[in-house]
C-alpha cells in the first residue's frame, strides 16, 4: 500500500498547502484551549481541516509540548504572584483593625498546614520512590546472578555425558 505524504507519521510540520505559520497558529490555538471549530473560524479554514492537521503526529506532539511549555511559564507566573500575595498577608497581619489581623492570621496558618501537608507527601512518596527504585535495581542484579548461574548449567556437561 502506498502512503499519501500526509499520512506519514515522520513528516515535518510543514505539509501540502500549508505554511508553517498557519500549523504553528493550530498547534498554539489548540494548546491554549481552542476548539476545532473556533481554530477553524480564526484562520479561515473548514473544522475538517483543523481536524486533520490536528490528527498527525508532529502536530500532536507539537501542540502537547507547546501545553508543557505553557503549563511551566504559568507555574512560573503562579509562584510570583504567591510571592506577592505573601508580602501582602504578611502585611495584614500588622492591620490596626484586629478583624483583619485575625482573619490573615487564620489564612496564614491554613496556608501553612497545607504547604507543610504537601512537602510532607511529596518526602513520602519520594523516599518511597528511592525505594522501589533500589529494590528495583536489586531484582535486576539477582536476575542476571540467575541468568548467568544458567548459562553456566547450560554449559555442563550431563552425567551422562561422563559415563
Amino acid at each position: 500500500m502506498v502512503q499519501k505524504p500526509h499520512e506519514n507519521p515522520a513528516e515535518p510540520l510543514m505539509t501540502a498547502g500549508r505554511s508553517t505559520d498557519e500549523i504553528a497558529a493550530v498547534v498554539e490555538a489548540r494548546a491554549a484551549g481552542a476548539t476545532h471549530l473556533q481554530i477553524a473560524a480564526a484562520l479561515g479554514v473548514s473544522r475538517k481541516t483543523v481536524q486533520r492537521l490536528l490528527a498527525r503526529p508532529a502536530v500532536k506532539q507539537e501542540v502537547h509540548q507547546r501545553r508543557i511549555d505553557r503549563m511551566e511559564e504559568l507555574t512560573i507566573g503562579l509562584v510570583s504572584l504567591a510571592d506577592s500575595a505573601t508580602s501582602v498577608l504578611a502585611g495584614l497581619l500588622q492591620s490596626d483593625d484586629e478583624g483583619v489581623q485575625h482573619r490573615a492570621a487564620v489564612q496564614a496558618i491554613a496556608l501553612a498546614l497545607r504547604a507543610h501537608t504537601r512537602l510532607s507527601v511529596d518526602h513520602e512518596v519520594g523516599g518511597r520512590l528511592r525505594e522501589l527504585e533500589s529494590i528495583h535495581r536489586q531484582a535486576e542484579a539477582v536476575a542476571d546472578q540467575m541468568a548467568e548461574y544458567q548459562e553456566l548449567i547450560a554449559a555442563m556437561p550431563d552425567e551422562e555425558d561422563h559415563r
